[in-house]
């Protein structure tokens, strides 16, 4: 009808006549319209062809799925508009950041994501959904990244490998940053100590490993914590409400418990020389737990916190005649590959590190180890998976697989391949426990590391399922592809479940490994509290924490 209407004999299957390719785009337009789609969803150029997608030409996986890449090659010449690849880029720039941007022509306008993790995820996705080009979170964070510069690389992607550099060297290069210590003698380990000095506490394990050592140090043993905080805040106050939250505050706490505003990121934490000076002669054990844990951020973001911060707690340690024992939180996840071993560092290459973090963590433990030869008394405690309190069920707001659980029962479905999957996971209180053991502080043998980690004990995923169920919520089992296609449409009502839908379809392979792992022959292997551990887990989620944004 319309062919005949506007006296279009043929239609040309190479170059089809614009007025037909405008009809069409005007009508998905309309609909798009109608159903109330956001902007950068909205189609603004179109391509009519007559070759059908399949796995043999490569346009489509053989799992039948778009093959985006190969997709954005095969029709480079025909989508290769820069005004309209510009158009888009600005609009979905816009969309994300909220900025309103400035002329695309102003090479110095800069695209400033800060240590937003999140809005440059959701970034990077729209980028490879609406113009087919994956860009590397280590770009979106280059202090340099200006509008003009992205743009550029999503019209000529082959940049993007060339400007890709291994991280690697960089990683040796700063595990030999020089610490400039001198140690002479050590102090005596003793199971009394009268100061202690603590970093992280305001996180979820340095908070109870904070709550353990109040319970199990002498009552006139003084706690002094770090605290990065805003000016007016003051530092108590952090503490106090992180391990309300946890609960396991108490108002005891107060009189021994010396909080101070400091940042592990700034030359001697930021404090004055006479307060450093009466750390340095009091502290009898250093716990250094705080680092930025982010599985987003690149290295460069998390150099100053994690590395320099380290570098700071050895130097504090080394001040004074006499240094100060430190025990350091490291993780499981500055191992390479399949390794489990209580090996040192030093045996273990940063070559498959793929997280700014555990680059982080790998340096800063080299750092330890440094410190360690040159006489310096470390112990190294590797986390794994931490899981929920045996007996409040508080966990840790921004776990993986409390994100996880927190969103299926959200939105009500769950992806059938983590049926059959197991999860892994030390309780906080015995991961903590575990750490404040006296005897291993005391120790005076040559073992400096020790993993913390559940290895004989599981719980199953259907375990999960069946209690969520048992406490009213219904849920559903759905394939993987279903579950992604639902998270994604349930977050476009829900600004809060819209960014971690970016963050939990981003890391699926974590879901199906790490602390999951698939079972070939599955063998319940549960221990007597398993059951009650993930009802109090479920009911202290559903109590408060949600679905949290802050990744």
């Amino acid at each position: 009808m319309f062919a005949t209407k506007h006296n279009l004999n043929s239609i040309d299957p190479i170059n089809p006549q614009k007025l037909f390719c405008d009809a069409i785009l005007n009508d998905l337009q309309t609909i798009a319209a109608q159903q109330s789609l956001q902007r950068h969803e909205i189609p603004s150029k179109l391509i009519i062809d007559f070759q059908p997608f399949t796995a043999e030409n490569g346009l489509l996986t053989l799992s039948m799925k778009l093959c985006r890449y190969k997709l954005a090659a095969h029709y480079a010449d025909r989508l290769n508009d820069n005004k309209m690849i510009d158009d888009r880029l600005k609009n979905i720039i816009e969309k994300v950041t909220g900025q309103q941007l400035s002329n695309m022509e102003n090479d110095h306008f800069f695209i400033t994501m800060g240590e937003d993790s999140l809005t440059s995820l959701r970034l990077s996705h729209m980028i490879r959904n609406d113009l087919g080009v994956s860009i590397p979170f280590n770009l979106l964070f280059q202090p340099n990244m200006t509008l003009q510069r992205l743009a550029d690389f999503i019209k000529n992607p082959s940049q993007i490998t060339d400007s890709s550099e291994s991280i690697v060297p960089r990683l040796l290069k700063d595990a030999e940053l020089e610490l400039n210590i001198t140690i002479e003698q050590c102090r005596n380990i003793t199971n009394t100590p009268t100061m202690v000095f603590l970093t992280g506490a305001t996180g979820y394990v340095g908070g109870f490993l904070l709550a353990r050592m109040l319970k199990v140090y002498p009552t006139n043993c003084k706690f002094v914590c770090l605290v990065r905080c805003k000016p007016l805040m003051d530092p108590i106050d952090r503490i106090r409400q992180n391990m309300l939250f946890l609960q396991i505050w108490n108002e005891d706490f107060r009189e021994r418990i010396v909080a101070l505003r400091g940042d592990l990121a700034e030359n001697r934490f930021g404090l004055d020389n006479q307060t450093y000076e009466d750390l340095a002669k009091k502290i009898n054990i250093i716990f250094h737990c705080g680092a930025i844990v982010n599985f987003i951020l690149p290295y460069n973001l998390l150099y100053d916190a994690n590395v320099c911060g380290t570098r700071e707690v050895i130097r504090l340690a080394c001040h004074s005649p006499l240094c100060i024992p430190i025990q350091y939180i490291s993780t499981m996840t500055v191992l390479s590959g399949k390794m489990t071993e209580e090996i040192s560092i030093d045996n273990i290459p940063p070559d498959n590190l793929k997280t700014g973090y555990a680059q982080s963590k790998w340096v800063a433990e080299k750092l330890i180890m440094n410190a360690a030869r040159m006489g310096l008394p470390v112990v190294i405690y590797r986390l794994g998976s931490i899981g929920a309190h045996t007996e409040t069920g508080a966990c840790n707001r921004h776990d993986l697989n409390t994100l996880l659980i927190s969103t299926i029962m959200k939105i009500g479905y769950y992806p059938a391949t983590l049926v059959n999957m197991m999860l892994k996971e030390s309780p906080v209180d015995y991961a903590v426990q575990d750490i404040i053991s006296l005897d291993r502080i005391q120790s005076h043998d040559d073992k400096r590391i020790y993993h913390v980690t559940n290895e004989n004990n599981e719980i199953s995923f259907q375990n999960i399922i069946e209690t969520i169920r048992n406490i009213g919520i219904q849920i559903e089992s759905i394939s993987y592809d279903e579950w992604q296609n639902k998270l994604l449409s349930e977050s476009k009502q829900n600004n809060q479940l819209e960014s971690i839908s970016e963050f939990l379809l981003h890391y699926n392979t974590f879901i199906q490994r790490s602390t999951m792992t698939l079972e070939q022959q599955f063998q319940p292997t549960l221990s007597s509290f398993d059951n009650d551990y993930i009802l109090k887990w479920l009911t202290f989620i559903l109590k408060g924490v949600g679905v949290d944004t802050s990744i």
